[in-house]
C-alpha cells in the first residue's frame, strides 16, 4: 500500500509538505503495516468522496489536506480541510505524517 499526502495553507505553513510526500507500507514494520492497513479500512477510505469538505468563506488559516491511497489495483484520493470532519480520516492523517517525518529523520 502506497500512501501520498501533501498539505497547503494554514497559518504556519509545513515545510515540505505542499509537494507530496510518500509512505510506502513496505518500508514500515509488520505492526506499523497492519495499522495503517485497519486506518484506511475504518476510514472506508475507497468509498469516500474525492472533496470531504472545504474550508467556509472567509475562513482562513485551515490546512487543506490531499491524501492519495494506492493499494494493488485501487487507487482513490481524498481532499479534505480542517477541521477535518471524519475522525478516521484525521487519526490516517496524522499516522502519515507521523510516519512519513520519522522516516526523514532516520
Amino acid at each position: 500500500m502506497r500512501i501520498q499526502l501533501r498539505i497547503e495553507g494554514g497559518f504556519f505553513p509545513l515545510p515540505g509538505w505542499h509537494t507530496p510526500r510518500l509512505l510506502d507500507s513496505a518500508t514500515l514494520s509488520m505492526q506499523d503495516a497492519n495499522e495503517l492497513r485497519q486506518l484506511v479500512q475504518e476510514a472506508n477510505f475507497f468509498a469516500l468522496p474525492s472533496v470531504l469538505n472545504t474550508p467556509a468563506p472567509g475562513s482562513a488559516d485551515y490546512r487543506t489536506y490531499y491524501l492519495a491511497v494506492e493499494d494493488g489495483s485501487r487507487c482513490h484520493a481524498v481532499q479534505t480541510s480542517d477541521p477535518v470532519p471524519d475522525p478516521h480520516i484525521q487519526a490516517l492523517i496524522t499516522f502519515v505524517m507521523q510516519h512519513i517525518s520519522a522516516s526523514k529523520n532516520t
